[in-house]
């Protein structure tokens, strides 16, 4: 599994998509803890505890510096086995375009349907479950729905026995 991470190419199979996506929660979860422990003992003992000493400054970019590093290699993971799993399912992997492409609008649509001076928010309300619907079928189709069996056009069936 660790050695197809980042690769686009070839298929996965839901095992592999289910366990790829486990070891990304169980790693955003360790060094969220850990930049959660290092954010608190930071302040404590590297800066006089205010919001604006250098210290805490300091360690505030360092962690979102860190977090962003981490949200960017868990996107390109996740892209890389959803683009597998959609050969598995003899699509293209400009599938994920069209998906994030609806979101990005869905969300958009949201926050444009947003009235702050009202406080009516069930347009965006209403886009946001669109939005999370669209999420949900989107997992249970990578998730759940079995590949290709045999080889396809992606390459061969990743469950395949080979001898």
């Amino acid at each position: 599994m660790f050695r197809n991470l980042f690769r686009f190419t070839g298929r996965a199979s839901r095992k592999t998509f289910w366990l790829t996506q486990l070891f990304i929660i169980g790693v955003s979860v360790v060094v969220g803890l850990a930049v959660g422990v290092f954010a608190g003992v930071g302040s404590v003992f590297l800066g006089d505890g205010q919001p604006t000493s250098t210290a805490t400054l300091f360690g505030g970019g360092l962690i979102a510096i860190v977090m962003i590093a981490l949200n960017i290699v868990v996107f390109i993971i996740s892209l890389a086995v959803s683009a597998r799993r959609l050969h598995d399912l003899n699509r293209s992997a400009w599938w994920l375009v069209g998906f994030f492409a609806a979101s990005v609008l869905l969300s958009a649509l949201g926050y444009a349907g947003m009235d702050v001076q009202t406080g009516d928010n069930m347009p965006s309300a209403l886009f946001g479950v669109l939005n999370l619907l669209i999420g949900i079928g989107a997992i249970v189709y990578l998730g759940f729905i079995r590949g290709t069996d045999g080889p396809n056009r992606y390459g061969p069936d990743p469950r395949a026995k080979s001898f």
